[in-house]
């Protein structure tokens, strides 16, 4: 067939992805259904909801949909213009003779139960074919009655209009998922839920390319927050080669009135992809998802990418959109610490029906735990829970939630462990255990940015090398993350110490702070801290924190930070100042 033959039969490579993976054999298939547009692309009079899935199809219906649609032209040259749309589109079911009538982008074509192509539907796809001329029309869905079809309620499909020129071709491919909606008044507006997602799409670069793969979609139902990821891989359908491997994600926001989301679609290819993505749940209590979307590069690239993702519920999901205070029983949560001496717990380990607390050290274990008998009151910690040992160790925790005068943390939170330093008698340290939930990988922005703005808790210390002064802190911190790039920039303010003695304050001036998410775990950053003053010598500087809850909510980050005296004449000479202590801030 060609050039045109080949893109022609592209829909049906495609489409056997949204299978999970094809198979099968060449026998003759159900035909396809449709969708209707909820933007509309041509009138229609056939009814909505007709069907009780899309299994056993029996009455003629138009479906409510979520389209999109690619537009390009192929020269020898490669892709010369290029667009997408979401102009919609109408798909009609006519039960009694079996087609399906689509509408949209000027376009009306009727597919027929003769315009199945036998030789290239199969394993869990239809794919019908009608040609005119130069002009070839494609439409391929995923067969729902098929037995290795992983979706009841809803499907995708593709609709695909070539017309080849003397020198060019000019594509446009529409891709639509639709089915049977999940009613306004029975879509869950409690609890969470996670969907085994798949997805196909095209990419025009060059010439058409088809997606496949598979990944996860949670969905926070009662804060309607949607995130998912995964993997996809490429198949050029000319040469029948498979191949890469990239990561897509998902971030979606649920309607609050009806049964619809949108948000934001992409991937990396040669270089990022990003775009939107418009969808809704299927089936009597949203058992299925599906939606379409679209991408295009960053950069100034002719290149644009449509496609569709379908799920069908996996389980109830509780860990991702969960807060502290929805914890029970015994667990741990781990620390990304950053501590003022020589001593480095690694977490917390609670026990709320025994109300005890514990401290997880270095190698793991528990090393001092404290019990609801070791309560104290003190009325300069009014925003901890303060805990006092028989060896005389101090724990205190920054309260959660709605409990805390002062900030009040819904995912995060840090504790102060004061103790005898290891191997330093009489010499008494601070450590700043910051823990929480932290943002699962599905959940975290891909782009754009956050500013966090909050409080600062922690003590600060001058010393000439025979005494010292300890000071209570106070301050402000101001941090924006780059999600985009992952970088960090801000810093802390106005930071003033009270003498924990004469109750004397002490202007310690404003720290700058800049560093990036980590590559390895993007809900962790590192910092550099700075003392903004030219009249003092840095030593040391860090912070080191994480991002907390669903979309980074919070920001929670242990920093440590030295300098030296204006008099000071060589590194560590004294005097010498350090700050030590927590910036909390969503």
């Amino acid at each position: 067939m060609g050039r045109r033959g080949a893109i022609a039969i592209f829909g049906s490579a495609l489409l056997v992805s949204a299978c999970g993976g094809g198979g099968g054999t060449n026998s003759t298939p159900n035909p396809p259904g449709g969708g209707g547009s909820s933007g509309g692309g041509g009138g229609s009079s056939f009814p909505s909801s007709a069907n009780a899935d899309l299994v056993t199809l029996s009455k003629n219906e138009s479906f409510t949909n979520d389209s999109v649609q690619a537009k390009g032209r192929f020269t020898l040259d490669g892709l010369t213009s290029s667009s997408t749309s979401r102009s919609g589109l109408t798909i009609d079911y006519d039960a009694s003779a079996k087609s399906y009538r689509l509408s949209g982008g000027g376009k009306t074509t009727t597919f027929l139960q003769s315009d199945i192509d036998q030789a290239n539907s199969g394993g869990g796809v239809v794919l019908m074919v009608k040609e005119n001329g130069d002009t070839i029309q494609t439409l391929s869905r995923v067969d729902n009655s098929a037995p290795v079809a992983s979706t009841r309620y809803v499907t995708s499909a593709l609709w695909q209009y070539v017309v080849e020129n003397s020198s060019s071709v000019d594509y446009s491919v529409s891709v639509a998922t639709y089915g049977v909606e999940t009613p306004n008044a029975s879509l869950p507006r409690t609890g969470a839920a996670d969907y085994a997602i798949l997805v196909n799409g095209v990419l025009l670069y060059g010439q058409p390319w088809a997606y496949g793969g598979s990944g996860n979609l949670t969905v926070d139902f009662a804060t309607g927050k949607l995130a998912g990821d995964g993997k996809m891989y490429e198949f050029d359908p000319v040469g029948g080669t498979k191949s890469g491997d990239y990561d897509f994600f998902l971030t979606a926001t649920l309607s609050g009135s009806g049964n619809s989301f949108s948000g934001e679609f992409g991937y990396n290819y040669f270089e990022a992809m990003r775009g939107t993505i418009a969808g809704r749940f299927y089936g009597p209590n949203a058992d299925e998802v599906g939606a379409t979307w679209e991408v295009r590069p960053q950069s100034n690239s002719t290149a644009v990418g449509v496609g569709a993702i379908t799920g069908v519920k996996s389980g109830n999901s509780s860990a991702a959109f969960a807060k502290l205070a929805d914890l029970t029983g015994r667990f741990d949560l781990p620390s990304t610490f950053a501590n003022s001496g020589y001593y480095g717990p690694k977490g917390m380990r609670f026990d709320l029906d025994a109300k005890t607390y514990g401290i997880i050290g270095p190698a793991g274990n528990v090393v001092q735990t404290f019990r609801a008998a070791d309560r104290f009151s003190d009325p300069d910690f009014a925003a901890f829970d303060s805990f006092s040992s028989s060896n005389d160790d101090v724990l205190r925790m920054f309260k959660w939630g709605d409990a805390n005068p002062e900030v009040k943390l819904t995912y995060s939170s840090f504790a102060i462990y004061e103790h005898d330093t290891p191997d330093v008698p009489s010499t008494r340290q601070s450590d700043y255990i910051v823990y929480g939930l932290f943002t699962q990988p599905n959940l975290l922005p891909h782009t754009g940015s956050a500013t966090y703005r909050g409080s600062i808790y922690g003590n600060a210390s001058d010393t000439n090398g025979k005494d010292a002064n300890l000071y209570a802190l106070s301050g402000q911190g101001t941090f924006t993350v780059d999600f985009s790039s992952g970088s960090i920039s801000g810093g802390l303010s106005s930071v003033v110490g009270r003498d924990a003695d004469t109750n004397a304050t002490k202007n310690f001036g404003n720290f700058t702070g800049y560093g990036s998410l980590d590559s390895a775990n993007r809900s962790i950053f590192t910092l550099s801290m700075d003392y903004n003053h030219d009249i003092v010598r840095p030593l040391a500087g860090s912070m080191r924190g994480g991002l907390f809850g669903p979309g980074a909510t919070e920001m929670v980050g242990a920093f440590g930070i030295t300098w030296q005296a204006p008099d000071a004449t060589n590194t560590w000479d004294f005097p010498y100042y350090s700050v030590n202590g927590v910036f909390v801030g969503k």
